[in-house]
């Protein structure tokens, strides 16, 4: 069986206000970080569908995205992935500063920038704290992610009170 892979105009994808707010989001902290670091490249993708699961309270949690735009900014040593959930809110999908350039200071930096970014353009950031070397072990997944959560409080995310989300306000 032939996998087809439908095609998306630029004007169809960024007709939608919230994908706008994702290439805008993304296109900006790329130039940002093409001035701090060698060879960063952005891709963006139409995502068809996509989730995020997290360990919360003991327990199993799923977030459903559906169809949306994901800016992908790539470089030798980091990734990040972003999305945009509404006109005014930008998803921190995922952030990671690749194994020999930890301990560092690289991912606070990374941070500090999507922080002041979002507080320039005037978006919150959304996102879900989960270790990407989770185990399927609740106590050790949960542990993890609560150091991720420690670390986000530190740049001002709050905690949401039914769900593993933080969220940063833009302070403009």
């Amino acid at each position: 069986m032939e996998m087809t892979t439908k095609k998306y105009s630029a004007k169809e994808i960024l007709s939608n206000k919230t994908n706008m707010t994702a290439w805008l989001f993304g296109n900006v902290l790329h130039k940002v970080l093409k001035e701090q670091y060698k060879d960063v490249t952005l891709t963006p993708s139409v995502m068809e569908s996509d989730f995020i699961k997290a360990v919360y309270k003991g327990k199993s949690w799923k977030k459903d995205y559906g169809q949306h735009l994901r800016m992908s900014i790539k470089s030798p040593v980091f990734i990040i992935d972003v999305n945009a959930l509404t006109e005014k809110t930008i998803d921190l999908f995922s952030i990671v500063v690749k194994d020999e350039f930890k301990k560092q200071g690289i991912g606070s930096k990374l941070l500090a920038t999507m922080v002041s970014l979002a507080d320039n353009l005037g978006n919150d950031i959304s996102l879900v704290p989960v270790a990407i070397n989770s185990t399927n072990n609740v106590k050790k997944a949960e542990k993890a992610a609560q150091w991720l959560r420690d670390w986000y409080s530190s740049y001002e995310f709050s905690k949401d009170k039914d769900s593993p989300e933080m969220i940063y306000h833009a302070n403009f």
